[in-house]
């Protein structure tokens, strides 16, 4: 098998992912979150004297996993969060996959790598008298008029913001007086229970 560089790798993995979105396999925020690894991934290759695909080797990928970066406002932060080395883990496995896939190498230099913690979900806590008021007071000046009471609602039940946008009608369920939550990251699916009305 010849040996490909990782930049030149990157054109048909690329190409790969955004036909996959175009129908539907995945979304274009995963493709965007992809390429944007990957071309941090080939810039640390580079940094290190490196050049070809093949040279990405277990070590190298911990090495990057581990590196330090920048965070939003672009401080420097030494030791990567969890959650980034998960997302640069994710975007070089995929590369590897797409690239094992096209012919262009036969290494997965994540396989003996150790998994990265996630943390436990948190549990849902309940809303004090002050929350519940504050609830109200923002609800009724600074939503719709005719989505305030909905989301307040689902609020108070015990929903949190990222689950209110994924609650539809099919998610009450009056007969027992609750609503499903779907849960998020740090948030477990379960059954927030409703005031009688």
């Amino acid at each position: 098998m010849r040996r490909v560089t990782l930049r030149a790798a990157l054109r048909p993995v690329a190409r790969q992912w955004q036909e996959k979105a175009a129908v539907g396999a995945l979304r274009p925020q995963t493709v965007d979150s992809y390429i944007t690894g990957s071309e941090r991934l080939l810039r640390f290759v580079l940094a290190l004297g490196l050049e070809y695909l093949d040279d990405v080797t277990d070590t190298v990928a911990q090495a990057f996993l581990d590196a330090p970066g920048n965070d939003r406002q672009g401080r420097l932060v030494a030791w990567p969060a969890d959650s980034t080395r998960r997302g640069r883990r994710s975007s070089v496995d995929a590369l590897f996959a797409e690239a094992r896939r096209l012919g262009l190498t036969t290494l997965a230099p994540l396989l003996d790598l150790p998994a990265i913690p996630r943390s436990q979900p948190r549990p849902v806590g309940t809303l004090t008298d002050t929350d519940i008021d504050q609830l109200r007071f923002y609800a009724e000046r600074g939503m719709p008029q005719t989505r305030h009471a909905a989301v307040l609602g689902l609020l108070l039940s015990g929903l949190h913001t990222g689950e209110i946008g994924l609650t539809g009608t099919t998610d009450l369920d009056f007969g027992h007086s609750r609503v499903w939550a779907t849960g998020a990251a740090r948030i477990t699916a379960r059954y927030c229970p409703l005031d009688d009305p």
